[in-house]
């Protein structure tokens, strides 16, 4: 049976695809750091996102053109970052260390994990990053890799019909981002290992 592109894993296609330079390595997307918002930091550093860009599996980045770190244009978390199809690039907006967000936020509960402070008031939740290696992390394996995981679920889409509501494509993006972070847990016990 002929192979086609419904039935060739995306590793075989983003290794045949993906735009390679002179020596056959392949080009990375962009990283463009802009100004954060007075007040605020990026919950990111940018040679954190190029290590990963170059690190993770291409079929995760490959289509991906570019990730612009940008001043966040409202509230915290209104969206952390974002991923544009249209664009095939990741926005991620500055944050300040002491957010205030609703009660039900699912914020609260992930950043305690971390190392945040976090109080609960009635109506409330502030959380307060005192280490910015927890933020970075908190923002990398919660924020960052869910984006990846829109990236991956668009660029694939003809695999498969695309994925019907919105309830089902974050779904989609958290089983990838879990997938992502998976990979990147067992390098890093590699690279441990070697020490």
């Amino acid at each position: 049976m002929a192979r086609s592109r419904h039935t060739e894993p995306a590793k075989k296609i983003a290794a045949l695809r993906a735009q390679r330079r002179s020596d056959g390595t392949v080009v990375p997307p962009r990283v463009v750091r802009r100004k954060a918002r007075p007040g605020d930091r990026h919950p990111i550093s940018k040679k954190m996102l190029q290590v990963l860009l170059d690190g993770l599996p291409l079929q995760y980045t490959y289509g991906l053109t570019r990730v612009e770190m940008r001043a966040r244009e409202a509230d915290v978390g209104c969206p952390f970052a974002l991923y544009r199809p249209s664009e095939r690039a990741i926005f991620i907006y500055s944050v300040p260390l002491v957010w205030q967000l609703p009660a039900d936020s699912w914020v609260g509960k992930s950043a305690a994990r971390f190392d945040a402070t976090v109080q609960k008031e009635t109506s409330v939740v502030t959380v307060a990053w005192n280490d910015l290696w927890a933020l970075q992390e908190w923002f990398m394996r919660l924020v960052f890799f869910h984006e990846l995981g829109h990236h991956y679920a668009e660029q694939y889409r003809h695999k498969r019909s695309r994925i019907g509501g919105r309830r089902y494509r974050e779904a989609s993006a958290n089983l990838k981002a879990t997938h992502i972070d998976r990979w990147v847990r067992k390098a890093l016990d590699r690279v441990r290992a070697k020490k």
